[in-house]
Order: C-alpha cells, then sequence, then structure tokens
C-alpha cells in the first residue's frame, strides 16, 4: 500500500523539467528530451484517462501497474547513455530520479551523473528537490559535498544530504523490531542495502548528523535560496525541531486565547497532562 500511496503522489506532478544549463555536446542520436518529454505526457494522459474511469479499487490498481514511466524510465536512460555529458542527458537522468520507481534505473542515473556531470553547476537544482533515503543518493550528495566546485551545489547538497538524515531516522525508528513480513514492503520501496543499514543505525546518531549538517548550512551556505527563502531560515528550523520538538523534550512555551477569551501559556500547565490539538484552514 505505501508504494502505491508513493506512486499516486509521484503521479500528480508535472511530467517534464524545467530546461538546466549544462555542458552540451552535439547530439549523437534521434531521441531529443524534448521529444521524448512530449511523447511521455501523451502517454501519461492517456494513463490519467483509464485511470479516472477505473470504478473499483481492483481496477484502479491494474491502471497503476501500466504506469507509462516504467516504459519511458528505460529510454529515457537510453538517451542518456547514447548522449554522455550533454544537456539532454543531463535532463534525461533528472527526469528518472523525478518520476521513475525503477531502483536499478535510479541508481544507474546516480553513477552516470557523477560521472558526466559532477562539475554541473545545475546539480545545485536537481539536490535542491532530491528526496529519496535511498545508499546511493547519501552517497553521491556527499561526493557532491566534497568536491563539487560550485559554492550552490556543495551547500545544496549538504542541506539534503541533512534532511536525507532526518528522513533516515524516522525509518530507522519504524524498522527496528520489524519482523520479516513487516520489512517486505520497505524491502521493496527502498531496497534490501538501504533497510539494512538503517536497521543497523542509531537513531541518535543520525540525528546528530544532520544537526551537524544544519549548522554548517546555516554557517556557510545560508545565502542560497530554498522554498522556504534561504538556507539559513530553512537549517534553522530544522534545527530549532531537532532541539525542542522531538518526544521526551520539554516542549517550546506557546500562548494564546482560550474559548472563554481568557489569555493563557502552555507553561500555565505545567506538571498537568496537557493534549494540544493544532489545526488550521487552507
Amino acid at each position: 500500500m505505501w508504494t502505491l500511496l508513493l506512486t499516486l503522489l509521484l503521479c500528480v506532478l508535472p511530467s517534464s523539467t524545467e530546461p538546466v544549463q549544462d555542458t552540451a555536446v552535439e547530439r549523437q542520436g534521434a531521441d531529443t528530451f524534448e521529444a521524448l518529454s512530449k511523447e511521455f505526457d501523451a502517454a501519461y494522459e492517456a494513463w490519467m484517462a483509464r485511470y479516472r474511469g477505473a470504478q473499483t479499487d481492483a481496477e484502479r490498481e491494474e491502471v497503476i501497474k501500466a504506469m507509462p514511466q516504467a516504459e519511458f524510465t528505460p529510454r529515457f536512460l537510453a538517451l542518456a547513455e547514447a548522449q554522455p555529458g550533454s544537456k539532454d542527458a543531463y535532463d534525461a537522468l533528472a527526469w528518472i530520479h523525478r518520476f521513475s520507481q525503477d531502483r536499478a534505473a535510479k541508481s544507474k542515473a546516480f553513477a552516470l551523473l557523477q560521472r558526466d556531470h559532477a562539475a554541473s553547476e545545475s546539480l545545485a537544482e536537481f539536490c535542491s528537490s532530491l528526496y529519496v533515503i535511498e545508499t546511493e543518493a547519501e552517497a553521491f550528495l556527499a561526493k557532491l559535498v566534497e568536491a563539487s566546485p560550485h559554492h550552490a551545489v556543495r551547500g545544496q547538497a549538504l542541506h539534503a544530504l541533512a534532511q536525507l538524515k532526518i528522513r533516515q531516522v524516522g525509518v530507522a525508528e519504524r524498522l527496528a523490531g520489524m519482523d520479516a513480513e513487516e520489512l517486505k514492503s520497505y524491502r521493496e520501496s527502498y531496497g534490501d542495502e538501504t533497510v539494512d543499514a538503517l536497521r543497523a543505525a542509531d537513531p541518535a546518531a543520525l540525528r546528530s548528523a544532520a544537526e551537524s549538517a544544519f549548522e554548517k548550512v546555516a554557517a556557510e551556505y545560508g545565502d542560497l535560496k530554498s522554498w522556504r527563502g534561504s538556507l539559513k531560515v530553512s537549517a534553522e528550523r530544522n534545527l530549532f525541531e531537532l532541539r525542542s520538538l522531538a518526544i521526551g523534550q520539554v516542549a517550546p512555551d506557546i500562548s494564546g486565547v482560550d474559548i472563554q477569551d481568557v489569555a493563557f501559556k502552555l507553561s500555565d500547565y505545567r506538571g498537568k497532562v496537557v493534549v494540544l490539538d493544532f489545526w488550521g484552514h487552507w
């Protein structure tokens, strides 16, 4: 079920990536990223029509099995392999990481990005939207932090690595004590190597590594942009969550007005059992 939910989330994303600047080489094949993306768009729209027309959960699950990503992933990978170092190759590899569920293809894409595009400044944008926890992603980001010649790439890679560590904490805590049957869906989603590594990991050590990385991001790469405004703002918010909002820590004081319009603070109820219900409208 987790795999199906993750797949559906990916399906609602736009199906093409923005053009990027990269080292250009002369195209060797007939396919281009633009042409292949348009072909995928048409296939995706047809697939969505089938999904919307499904009447039962069983029908929808059958449609999901025929997602066009499975057909197009090998074609985007072949495009990248045929045109190493080109902008089309870079865009094809980014497409694989954004849309594909093929772990073998994603692993190959990481290897090609490292081999052919490690010096590209375009990797800053790629890292800023990398939300996976696989061991290949961790190794890729670590190499960029260490060796990229670009300030923006090093900063975005370090920020992504810190976020990856936080996600690893949550998965590692859930994996602890799971039996083989419960682990099956996690192994399907993340792969045996990642699951085994996280089962052996210490969540406290992962949390500490994330904290150290966010501190460095705030100190050395705070000028870089993020969806929160800057990496400094993002890093500081993540540090606040790590240090103040974890289970077992004293909750930060808050204030408000109750349903009788009486002002109060959370600290007024120290020593008592308190249930907090946060809600809002979006």
